[in-house]
């Protein structure tokens, strides 16, 4: 194994486990009781809507109640998601760091494919966190570029692989 497709591997194995961790520290250090709470204030939202009609006053009441749930759920629902993120990249990056030799054996462009995809394992899971921690638009803009960055590396290995198929038959 070389050296830089070692990097990859421990690379992905370290975002797995980095994943794994943030979701343990999310579940003990979080109380789960507000994602219970968010749906009673859903209900309560809702029913004064249906109970008072909607006059001016109690309108805007009830779409800033609704407008503030939506952002507790959206909140809840990206640190959530962060870790699940984090595992899926380490594994895919880790799969790859071990195929790439086979799949880029006489390519010129091996270690370009490897850094970038380095690149992207390790900026997309920077962008989550960013939206996790509230800066949406920067960690929409690295998570965007993070896994472009994947997603093209590993459409440039099938294409690769679908070539050297191609040219053994």
């Amino acid at each position: 194994m070389e050296k830089i497709q070692l990097r990859l591997v421990i690379t992905g194995l370290l975002l797995i486990l980095l994943g794994f961790l943030y979701g343990m520290i999310h579940t003990i250090a979080v109380d789960h009781a507000p994602r219970l709470q968010l749906r009673e204030d859903y209900k309560v939202a809702f029913t004064q809507a249906a109970d008072k009609g909607f006059d001016n006053r109690t309108s805007k009441s009830t779409m800033n109640n609704i407008e503030s749930v939506n952002a507790r759920t959206i909140e809840y629902q990206r640190a959530i998601g962060a870790h699940t993120h984090a595992i899926y990249l380490g594994l895919m990056i880790t799969i790859l760091g071990l195929v790439l030799n086979f799949a880029l054996a006489n390519s010129p462009y091996k270690f370009h494919i490897m850094g970038a995809l380095g690149a992207g394992a390790a900026i997309y899971p920077l962008g989550l966190a960013l939206q996790a921690s509230g800066m949406i638009l920067a960690g929409e803009v690295m998570a965007l570029l993070g896994s472009v960055a994947v997603i093209g590396c590993i459409g440039l290995i099938v294409l690769k692989l679908l070539t050297n198929n191609d040219a053994e038959q």
